[in-house]
């Protein structure tokens, strides 16, 4: 007796290429194999969808299965690139001159190509640099005091870094003792929520202010201390707060009317530490 056997040909599977993700990109659904009704696998791969985070930076190889009625398998491969985030700039603003309405922003070192991005949301309103040059600063100028900014960069496989959050606060630092008042430099967002190495931190906002200003103290231990503001020649000008300090935040606000253009400088003093910052008041 006899029987006959089929040899049946492996199913076509076709994969379409994928285009470059940055790594902070949404998980989204894969697409382009076919057959239809085939699966996907690979790094970063789940019930067929893809998540940058996960996979990580780098190229991975994605497959796509499929399986024909006559229970025949065949698969393809593509591959998709994560691309990692630049890293986020450092903007530097810029001391307006007493009779400018705006304050201006520099990046330093900025790459070349590359685009920066300052947005001041209170005024929906976004500046662009669309490329850095090769060589020098990139400069925001025009911006609105009192409502800060968010600084972002976008690099050339079009991925945009964390932002740098400047609401208007300063960190301060620690210095040693003696006459010396140190100013702080305006820092990324994180430096912000973080405590510095000394554990203390204070935020002064809006900066620059025109007559009322807004401290947030911050400190490890409650305890007694000062928060006093000085002229730039190293005068007293006002005592903010002088006694018990709470553990962690500690607000005071401060009416300053009918000064002229100023630039101050504000001290915590608790123990053996100091803290300080720069303030600007401008004429309204």
């Amino acid at each position: 007796n006899t029987a006959d056997i089929t040899v049946n040909d492996l199913p076509t599977v076709t994969l379409s290429a994928f285009s470059d993700v940055c790594v902070d990109a949404a998980e989204f659904a894969l697409s382009g194999g076919s057959p239809a009704n085939g699966t996907y696998s690979g790094t970063g791969v789940s019930s067929g969808q893809f998540d940058p985070a996960t996979a990580g930076v780098g190229t991975h190889t994605i497959t796509y299965t499929y399986t024909d009625p006559n229970g025949c398998t065949s698969s393809n491969t593509a591959d998709i690139t994560v691309n990692n985030l630049p890293e986020a700039p450092v903007g530097e603003m810029l001391l307006p001159e007493c009779t400018d309405t705006t304050f201006s922003v520099k990046v330093t070192n900025p790459h070349p190509g590359y685009t920066y991005s300052i947005d001041q949301e209170p005024n929906d309103i976004v500046f662009k640099d669309s490329i850095a040059p090769a060589v020098g600063d990139v400069v925001f100028t025009g911006l609105k005091f009192g409502d800060g900014y968010v600084l972002t960069v976008m690099n050339d496989n079009g991925c945009t870094s964390n932002p740098e959050d400047c609401g208007g606060f300063l960190v301060a630092s620690e210095v040693s003792g003696g006459a010396v008042l140190h100013s702080a430099h305006i820092g990324k967002s994180a430096s912000l929520q973080e405590p510095v190495s000394t554990e203390f931190t204070v935020k002064a906002y809006p900066n620059p202010f025109t007559n009322q200003v807004k401290f947030e103290v911050n400190i490890p231990e409650e305890g007694n201390g000062s928060l006093e503001l000085y002229n730039m020649l190293g005068q007293k000008v006002k005592t903010i707060h002088e006694g018990h300090l709470n553990a962690g935040i500690n607000t005071f606000e401060v009416n300053m009317p009918g000064q002229n253009s100023n630039t101050l400088i504000y001290m915590l003093r608790k123990g053996d530490k100091q803290l300080s910052g720069k303030l600007l008041q401008i004429e309204r």
